[in-house]
């Protein structure tokens, strides 16, 4: 399933560029071998360089000179005068761990918040059983975890958690929360590389350890797999309350999904 919302960072943007060249194509062609090879340049005038060698598989790559350069592609096809075509690491682009949690991340975030927003202000203090949290400590559980687990994540271990829920006095409170917690995420995230998202990360308590695992099984876990399911408990909440439910990837019994088409009226 797919998100309902798309948060920017989660876009990918195609640009294409058109250049209409009077000339013969097979003299445009010949043209731009030239402008790829040497006589690509700096803005301000500077030869870069450049060698291309024009065969499948040649390659296209700065040289510096003494063996020393850059490789920045393969070609991948050519067919004189009509079609050149690079594949390579100039053209590669890879999203870090880190980077693809954060886009899901922004992607829920708004989801989530949606369903906060369903909460009525006299609920509170609300339980669906004696054993259970109140509507209040669950909506601010669910405001507070992301930022919580993102500000663990940057230790390399930490204690037992000590399973304490804070009931809120108003809903103000669980927002104010939600926009502190959004915005630890977006700072301490993008900070981790790859190499600190597959360090080990730990809880211990005093010379026992309870837990280990890759820090970025932690943040996947407990950050994102954790939060999504309290906020499948918060929706059987809203639903016992009689309060319409929101759709997330999917319709709800209450509001359709924004993949569904549109109902057609007679």
């Amino acid at each position: 399933m797919m998100p309902t919302e798309l948060a920017l960072e989660n876009l990918t943007v195609t640009i294409n560029q058109e250049i209409h060249v009077e000339a013969p194509i097979d003299v445009t062609f010949a043209a731009l071998l030239e402008q790829l090879g040497p006589g690509n340049e700096t803005p301000d005038g500077k030869s870069l360089n450049m060698k291309i060698e024009p065969w499948p598989g040649g390659r296209w790559y700065r040289d510096l000179g003494d063996n020393n350069g850059h490789f920045w592609a393969n070609v991948q096809a050519i067919k004189r005068p009509s079609l050149l075509e690079f594949a390579g690491p100039l053209f590669a682009y890879t999203m870090s761990m880190a980077q693809s949690l954060l886009a899901e991340f922004e992607s829920q975030a708004p989801v989530t918040r949606k369903f906060l927003e369903r909460l009525p202000e006299d609920k509170l203090t609300w339980k669906p059983h004696n054993k259970s949290m109140t509507a209040g400590q669950l909506a601010y559980h669910l405001a507070f975890v992301p930022g919580g687990v993102v500000q663990g994540a940057q230790k390399d271990q930490v204690p037992p958690p000590g399973f304490q829920f804070h009931q809120p006095a108003s809903l103000q409170e669980i927002f104010d929360t939600l926009d502190r917690s959004i915005a630890t995420v977006r700072e301490v995230l993008p900070s981790f590389d790859d190499a600190t998202m597959n360090a080990t990360w730990r809880i211990v308590d005093g010379d026992k350890e309870i837990a280990a695992m890759p820090r970025v099984a932690f943040l996947r876990n407990i950050m994102l797999n954790h939060w999504y399911q309290h906020r499948g408990q918060f929706c059987v909440y809203l639903r016992l309350l009689d309060v319409p439910v929101p759709s997330s990837w999917g319709p709800s019994a209450d509001e359709r999904s924004a993949l569904q088409p549109e109902l057609q009226t007679a």
